[in-house]
Formats: structure tokens, sequence, C-alpha cells
């Protein structure tokens, strides 16, 4: 039996369903709960039929927060499973609820069963109270991700709202812009026609037509996106308007700019020269850096958790796919042969939402979770890491990653201007999307390595970036310490 004073969040789960177990089906017993539960792991968690008797426990104890908590997050659970008339009854009668993210879960998840009852009047009502809680609204993916809008935050509720309660004075504007936009297509047609005509002329003007049409703007830059909204677009956008730069950019495939940017594949071709460079992350790059810094501890097995293709020949190494149902699994086998006398690594390597959601299953699958040691291979080190709701996860566990969010001033002055100039946080992309203006401002004007990029950047060869990754140990929530590797 484990002496731990205290239960870890996640294992809080397995104390319930163990005691559960033991308690005879006619009889009820009310379980203590451990103040150290993380509201938000349960709200962002998929359901499970375990977590039913979490939420029930928590209505049960004698604290007036956690039976409201374990009333909200019922509710969460029945909407999750699609059982929306029992969620909205649950929701729709808990009130005075003091924790901001289990509040604002609430509003969103009856603002979306108001949406699908067409009940305007209510929505409203939620939506209203959901917006005065604009610094918890990076929750709003719970139910912005069932939508095809391109759109975070309140702004993504808002157009959500709009769309489904849109006035017949806006649909008849809208069929007046379908008009203008056929009006506009003639014209074009038009246009294309007299282009036409000058290739009918002498092989002089072929030559002189065909001569302008390879002509780029260095100025602009082409954007292959569906919005000026995602991230990558608005840290271009920053990074002009902050640096007061003379740049313009495009939305679309006709855009005459000498640079093309997809935030799709995180290529930057140049036009001019043809060259297409890769400003992503590779995690390939991150495993040979975690994987250096193990074997200078002497440590040579380990376990490999992630969903990107690896180059991995090295039997001592683990692969496991970042699915909750392939890591409970691996556990099953683990738990039965793990060795209590030795500690076993275990490296995650994707982006920062993703470490979130899985460092914090490994403590909680795990049978043992002090054995448990964590290096996370990442795009970026979060503030999230060392805040109440993850602390307790990432606690010892070591972070690889290009961006550190609040080690250096220059990073912190970044994510702290994105925010206010924008309302909504930078993460990655947004640092991303600032590097590139950084690369194309220094392509043009001869200025490199006069302007330091945020990502980490330290050159480029064979049509990539190659990055710095920093090492940063957790200590406690106020100091974090970087590593040599």
């Amino acid at each position: 039996m484990l002496e731990l004073k205290s239960l870890l969040k996640g294992l809080i789960l397995l104390f319930i369903v163990t005691t559960t177990a033991c308690v005879p089906q006619n009889r009820v017993e009310i379980v203590k709960i451990n103040k150290d539960y993380s509201p938000l792991f349960y709200i962002t968690k998929k359901p499970t039929k375990e977590d039913v008797l979490f939420y029930k426990a928590l209505i049960s104890s004698g604290i007036k927060q956690d039976q409201i908590n374990g009333k909200v997050l019922l509710g969460g659970y029945f909407y999750k499973t699609g059982e929306f008339k029992r969620a909205k009854e649950i929701l729709e009668k808990t009130r005075d609820i003091k924790d901001k993210d289990v509040r604002y879960a609430r509003l969103l998840w009856l603002f979306d069963i108001y949406l699908k009852e067409n009940n305007k009047d209510k929505i409203h009502k939620v939506l209203k109270e959901a917006l005065k809680l604009n610094d918890r609204n990076r929750l709003s993916n719970l139910i912005c991700s069932r939508y095809p809008l391109n759109l975070t935050g309140n702004a993504c509720l808002i157009a959500i709202y709009n769309q489904k309660f849109s006035s017949k004075k806006d649909k008849n504007r809208k069929i007046n812009v379908y008009k203008n936009k056929k009006i506009k297509k003639k014209k074009n047609e038009e246009k294309i026609t007299n282009i036409l005509k000058l290739f009918m002329r002498s092989d002089e003007n072929k030559k002189k037509v065909e001569e302008d049409s390879t002509i780029f703007n260095d100025k602009k830059i082409c954007l292959n996106s569906e919005s000026f909204d995602k991230n990558e677009v608005k840290g271009i956008l920053y990074n002009i308007k902050k640096n007061k730069l003379d740049y313009l950019t495009e939305i679309g495939d006709n855009c005459d700019g000498r640079w093309y940017f997809s935030e799709k594949t995180e290529e930057l071709l140049d036009k001019k020269g043809l060259d297409k460079i890769y400003f992503g992350i590779d995690y390939n790059e991150i495993f040979e850096e975690i994987k250096n810094y193990l074997e200078l501890n002497n440590i040579k097995r380990f376990y490999v958790i992630t969903n990107n293709d690896l180059n991995i020949t090295n039997d001592n190494i683990t692969v496991i796919d970042a699915t909750i149902d392939a890591l409970k699994n691996f556990f099953v086998t683990f738990n039965d042969e793990y060795d209590n006398a030795t500690d076993y690594y275990f490296v995650f390597l994707g982006d920062s939402d993703e470490s979130i959601k899985f460092v914090p299953l490994l403590k909680y699958y795990a049978k043992d979770p002090r054995l448990i040691k964590v290096i996370v291979g990442t795009d970026i080190f979060k503030k999230e890491y060392l805040d109440e709701n993850f602390y307790e996860y990432f606690k010892g566990s070591v972070i690889v990653a290009p961006i550190c969010e609040i080690c250096d001033k220059l990073r912190k002055d970044f994510f702290k201007g994105f925010e206010n100039f924008y309302n909504s946080k930078g993460d990655f992309y947004s640092v991303l999307g600032y590097d590139i203006v950084t690369f194309i401002d220094s392509e043009l004007n001869n200025i490199y390595g006069k302007k330091k990029y945020l990502s980490g950047i330290i050159g480029i060869k064979d049509n990539k970036v190659y990055r710095n990754f920093e090492f940063y140990k957790i200590l406690s929530k106020r100091r974090i310490k970087l590593l040599l590797n």
C-alpha cells in the first residue's frame, strides 16, 4: 500500500473505484474527497463510466463547492455522452459556482444544448454570462470544435449565435452580396478576355506580358489560409504592426506576392527563388536531443509516447501510441511487471496541449506514480505547467522545448503584447508566424543575426529551420532549472 501524504489528482478516481467496490450493494458509503482534484482535468477529459462514481462522491461530500462542482461535472458527463435532457436538468439547477473553469464549462454546455433546442432567449442569457468570463474562453473549444468555424474563444460563440439566429434583413444582405459577386465575376471575365487579346498581338508584346507575369511584390506575403483568424496569420500581422513594417498580406492563390505561406504545411515559399522552407517542429530532432540527454545520464531503456513518425531502431526503446486506449492497455501489463525499486522514464513527444492531456494520465494509470519520470519534448514550455491545475502532474518533469513562455523578457513581452492586441492567448503557431516575418525582413534587408527569432531558430539548412532546444526541470511552482543538455 502506498504511503503518500497527498494522493495525486488523477489517482483519486482509483481510490474511489476501489472503495466503492468493497461496499455491499445495499449500503451507501460517503467517500471523502481529497481537495487536490482538478476540475479542469474532468471538464476536458473524455467521459468514462468510472467518472460518474467520482462525481457522485463529490455530490455526497459535506463540502458545498465540491457538491456544486460534482453536479456540474455530472451534467457535463451527460452532455458529452449525448444525454442532453439529463444534462440540462442538472446544469440549470446548479448555481453559486466559485471555480471559474467549472462556471464557464457549465455555460458552454448549456449554450450548445439551447442551440440544439433553438431557444434564443436562454442561449442569449448564457452567452452574456460567458462573455464576462473572457479569461476562461480558451475552453470554448469544448463546443467550437463541433462547428465548422475558424474562430476561437468567445468570438466563436458569437459567430455560432449569429449564424443560428441571423435576422431576415441579414439574409437579404447576403443575397445582395451574392449578386454583387456575380457582377464582379462578370467584370473579371471581361478583364480576362482583354488580357487574352494581348496574347494575340506581336511576339514582342507576348514576351513583355510573360515577363510582367513573373514580377512578384517583395513586400507582399500571400497566405494559404481560410481566414485571418489563424494564429500563424495573427503572428504575421502582429509582427508587421508591432515593428511598423510596410509589408502587405493577402489570402488566396492568385496573390502576386513573392512570399507564399501555407499554415497547413507550415512552409514558406519564395516564389522568386523557388525555395520552400519548413518552419514547423521536427520531432525527430527533439527526440535525438532527448535520447542524447538520457544516454549521458546512463539511461538506455525508456518509453516513448507519440503520434509522430520517429526514426527508432533501438530495441530498448518502446513506442506507445498517444491515445488513451493504448496508454491504458500498456499500463495493464506494466503494473503487473514493474520493479518497485526502479525508476522508469517516459518521453512524451507532441505539442504542449497534448502534453497537458497525456502526462496526467501517465501518473493516473501508473500503480506507483513516484517511479514514473517524465520528459516532455514539445513546442513550448507553457506557464500552465506550473498552475494549480497541472503542477502536481508536472512536478519533477523535464520539459524540452524551443520556446519558454515565462523564461525571458523577449518571449514574455511577445505573449503579453499578442494577448493585449488580439484579446486571445498566443501559442507556438503565433510565434511561428512572427518569425516568418523576421525571416523575410532579414532576407530582404540583409540583416541576418540582428533580429532574434522567438521560436529558437539558430539556422536554416536543406529547406528547413533548425532550433535550439532548451531543457527545463520543474522544481516547484515558482522555480524551474535550466539543464545543460
